[in-house]
């Protein structure tokens, strides 16, 4: 959920994330390139662990940002069902990877995921990329899994 989109909602236990993703932001531009592109990345962390990160370093409590982790479980999804169009035009898939997954299934290859997103979300997109129809979802791993990412090796081979 945008900050804007957060705050046009006003719902009061939604706040303390709201404050914290707005400081957030405002902390990452200062440390961008002048371009606007903050220099401080967040790739190879899980969903969760973004989150509560974020909100801690905006200076709310790790006990308040725990809490709302429910709770941007449920607008996290909101978010990608009604982004669903926004995310098909600014995310497409990489050129030839429908292609790539439909061939390595066509061999036998199972294939899965393993990504620091929420099911839903690495779901979500997967399908509107038209990345999932070769993919065993189900053996995958995600950040709802574990918020360590190293950890979701494990979960894909015990799966």
């Amino acid at each position: 959920m945008s900050v804007d989109a957060c705050r046009m909602e006003a719902v009061p236990s939604l706040q303390p994330i709201c404050d914290a993703a707005e400081g957030y932001r405002a902390h990452l531009l200062s440390l961008g390139d002048g371009g606007g592109f903050p220099a401080a990345r967040v790739h190879g962390y899980t969903d969760e662990s973004i989150v509560v990160e974020s909100a801690v370093a905006s200076g709310v409590s790790h006990e308040a940002a725990e809490h709302g982790i429910a709770r941007f479980h449920d607008e996290l999804a909101n978010v990608m069902s009604e982004g669903e169009e926004e995310l098909a035009r600014d995310q497409p898939a990489y050129p030839d990877a429908a292609e790539s997954t439909a061939e390595l299934d066509k061999h036998g290859f199972v294939q899965t995921v393993s990504t620091g997103n929420m099911r839903y979300a690495a779901e979500t997109e997967l399908r509107v990329a038209g990345l999932d129809s070769h993919l065993r979802l189900d053996l995958g791993a995600y950040g709802s899994d574990s918020r360590d990412r190293l950890e979701l090796h494990a979960v894909v081979a015990d799966r």
